[in-house]
């Protein structure tokens, strides 16, 4: 691994723009299950996972706006405990939901999460 070396004695600035990653979005899209009222996610990747994760969310009472890759959701109206086994076979990170919704609501009815089936 390279390294960056750096002398001078002069303060650095500047600004760094984080791009959004699927593996830390899919966690924080079922933690806005947690809140009471609305979440604002930035930069989150337009992709299947993500879709399916939204999906999830209208199903169990959210309401969520996409505007380019800006993603609200309000959980506020939280009503369902219970995704369809054809939408938890989709996706591996459907098992996120289940800690959001026990904590929320007390239970959860999940199948088993998509992936690789042998």
């Amino acid at each position: 691994m390279g390294k960056l070396l750096i002398s001078g004695g002069e303060r650095l600035e500047g600004d760094l723009r984080i791009h959004g990653a699927k593996n830390a979005a899919l966690p924080i899209l079922a933690a806005t299950l947690l809140g009471e009222t609305e979440s604002v996610l930035y930069d989150c990747p337009m992709i299947s996972d993500v879709t399916y994760m939204l999906d999830a969310l209208r199903l169990l009472g959210c309401r969520v706006k996409q505007e380019g890759n800006t993603v609200t959701v309000d959980s506020s109206n939280l009503t369902g405990n219970t995704l369809p086994e054809e939408l938890m076979r989709k996706l591996r990170a459907s098992i996120t939901f289940m800690g959001a919704l026990i904590g929320r609501l007390g239970s959860v009815q999940l199948s088993y999460p998509g992936g690789y089936v042998n």
